[in-house]
């Protein structure tokens, strides 16, 4: 399953910054401070060793480009061509990378995980845009830092700018714009978290409008 993650998810990774002009909704907003308050800060605690010193996260200020997990039927026949591979037959390269979703399906990701095709189709075609400082409240305190900044700096060899730049913080967490169902009842986010060093993974979530956003469900979409 390490050889399917390493595989299948790099693909759909979605990490590359989008040019990000316009500044998010309030609505995308509230999605978003939902999002890192229930998962981002949540699994980063959770998953994480985390020196006592460190208290904060650094937040890109600019969205990137949405991402999905793997389909339960790709993964299924993903990891027929694995086991047909480490048996010794010749199998192609793209048998065994992911096949990015279809727009016009529901997504079905695990059993109750489905991402429906107004959310798929929605996700594959975001656009980038620049995020307002939030009030979340979480026990790590939130940093934002531009794209570029972050590409430059961020796990460059020279770690010392980074580290004055941003003392005791774990990491960098990058967001996607929210995407929702046709009745907005229902919001998507991609998210990834980075670990100073190495460590990190990126994340679909699913959560649901009842007076407040509250998370449904998540899903990895690529591990490092």
């Amino acid at each position: 399953m390490k050889i399917v993650a390493a595989v299948a998810l790099l693909s759909l990774s979605g990490t590359r910054v989008t040019t990000a002009q316009n500044i998010l909704s309030t609505p995308d907003t509230e999605v978003l401070v939902a999002v890192l308050e229930q998962a981002v800060i949540p699994d980063s605690i959770l998953n994480w060793t985390l020196d006592p010193k460190v208290n904060g996260l650094v937040v890109s200020t600019a969205t990137v480009r949405c991402a999905l997990p793997i389909g339960a039927d790709e993964r299924l026949r993903q990891n027929a061509a694995l086991e047909r591979a480490a048996n010794g037959e010749k199998v192609g390269p793209s048998s065994l990378i992911a096949k990015p979703p279809a727009r016009d399906k529901d997504l079905r990701v695990a059993p109750g995980h489905v991402v429906p095709r107004i959310m798929v189709a929605r996700c594959l075609s975001s656009a980038g845009a620049r995020l307002p400082r939030m009030s979340v409240q979480a026990v790590l305190r939130l940093e934002w830092e531009s794209p570029t900044t972050i590409a430059k700096e961020f796990r460059a060899a020279n770690s010392v700018p980074w580290a004055r730049r941003h003392p005791n913080t774990a990491g960098v967490v990058r967001l996607a714009k929210p995407v929702f169902s046709e009745d907005r009842s229902h919001a998507g986010v991609y998210f990834s978290r980075l670990k100073n060093g190495i460590g990190g993974a990126g994340v679909f979530c699913m959560l649901t409008y009842d007076g407040t956003w509250k998370l449904l469900w998540q899903e990895t979409v690529w591990l490092e």
